[in-house]
């Protein structure tokens, strides 16, 4: 089975400093909320932009992270901040499900 995270180049970055691996972690979750509550927020045709950029930091957070599925899912996203409703609702909801899978794999390290 695929991890949702690769922990690799972030272990690289820290020097495998638990305590800071565990800070940024936290620092992800918090972000990833705000972003994820800005998207369903954003959902209707005169939110594109608060969207976009609400995907973009998303996409840039959980790449840094090692969350390379997650991180994918936010550029379709970013990419696709013109689309109508209920599209971005069903990317929104892959959105929330690789996230809720990113934070299970964080929880249990």
């Amino acid at each position: 089975m695929n991890t949702s995270v690769d922990l690799t180049n972030l272990r690289e970055m820290t020097g495998n400093d638990a305590a800071l691996e565990k800070e940024l972690f936290n620092i992800f979750l918090i972000t990833a909320a705000e972003s994820i509550t800005i998207l369903r927020n954003s959902c209707e045709p005169d939110a594109t932009e608060a969207w976009r950029k609400a995907a973009h930091a998303l996409k840039g957070i959980s790449l840094n992270l090692g969350a390379e599925g997650l991180g994918k899912l936010c550029e379709e996203a970013q990419d696709s901040a013109t689309a109508m409703q209920d599209k971005k609702q069903a990317m929104l909801a892959d959105i929330e499900a690789e996230h809720m899978r990113v934070e299970g794999f964080l929880t249990n390290l």
